[in-house]
């Protein structure tokens, strides 16, 4: 009886000792996670708004100055300017990993913890769907947005009789570039895109189906 007592004293102490390891790592977690997310919404639009801003610069150079070396400067401003947008559309879909993974976390303590696989595996492909849907959209804005500077480009120094042929077969070349690029970031949705976006029920850990999830995003 001794002996019983000892080992179920022993085994308690370890579960609880186990207990408040757990407690330990999610409240970390919990602290770091949550800290990932920016206090300010604003910062979603940084790089947008500074790649618009150096788009405004390039198109202002590009269509008062005379100077061929001058536009092309310009034009670099330009792509500067889109590349900026392309990352700034990123980090306005991309997902916060870790804040995501916490609110997994959360909801999966408050419930009634049943179906864990399908719960959490639903959770994982959420954020490896918006990661690579955000990635995608990146190159889908820049690419377009390149595409369609670089024809412009081309228009504006028509109409101002300032056409250069070589300058122009350059960004014939590079608008068709981007065009190929924007064409195929269009329709290449990963796998994980495809099964989250396609109309699923979604399973929550109580067993039960809280909704037809359907989307008709890019």
């Amino acid at each position: 009886m001794k002996i019983i007592i000892l080992t179920l004293s022993i085994l308690f102490s370890l579960n609880s000792s186990f207990g408040k390891e757990k407690l330990r790592s999610y409240k970390f977690f919990k602290k770091h996670a949550l800290s990932e997310k920016p206090k300010y919404r604003y910062n979603e639009y940084e790089g947008i708004i500074s790649g618009a801003s150096a788009l405004l610069i390039g198109n202002v150079g590009y269509f008062t100055t005379d100077s061929k070396s001058m536009k092309l400067t310009y034009s670099l401003v330009q792509t500067i300017g889109f590349l900026n947008i392309g990352k700034g559309v990123y980090d306005f879909y991309r997902p916060q990993v870790y804040a995501e993974q916490y609110k997994l976390l959360r909801g999966y303590k408050k419930s009634s913890k049943a179906n864990t696989v399908e719960y959490f595996s639903h959770g994982i492909i959420k954020n490896i769907a918006l990661e690579d849907r955000a990635k995608r959209l990146s190159v889908l804005y820049t690419s377009s947005l390149l595409a369609g500077q670089y024809l412009l480009n081309i228009i504006g120094d028509k109409l101002r009789g300032d056409e250069n042929s070589q300058l122009n077969n350059i960004y014939y070349f590079l608008a068709g570039v981007n065009t190929v690029a924007a064409a195929y970031s269009y329709f290449s949705r990963s796998i994980y895109e495809e099964h989250y976006y396609s109309v699923t029920p979604v399973i929550i850990p109580s067993s039960k189906i809280i909704g037809l999830q359907a989307s008709f995003q890019f």
